[in-house]
């Protein structure tokens, strides 16, 4: 997972918050791009940090494979990309 989160971060410049944030219905495997609509600080989700952040960010064919890999190996249970970290953080 954590390699994952770095190709992110590398990749697409978000902020911490914006990737722990990430659904996959945010991201569009077909068109290749992220969009970022919510952040994570805390326990708790929000918009992003400014305007300029909730455009869309281009995904790298080497990116979308790793989340196309990523997706497989973990279940979707509440849309989140990272669901692992979020039943672990977020209160129930």
């Amino acid at each position: 997972m954590v390699k994952v989160m770095i190709t992110v971060a590398i990749c697409t410049v978000l902020r911490a918050s914006e990737i722990l944030g990430l659904h996959w219905d945010d991201v569009d495997f077909e068109n290749g791009t992220i969009r970022v609509v919510t952040s994570v600080v805390g326990k708790s989700g929000d918009v992003p940090k400014t305007p300029r952040s909730k455009a869309e960010v281009p995904m790298h064919p080497d990116l979308a494979r790793a989340m196309h890999v990523w997706k497989g190996h973990t279940p979707v249970l509440n849309g989140c990309v990272w669901d692992s970290i979020h039943r672990e953080t977020l209160p129930a």
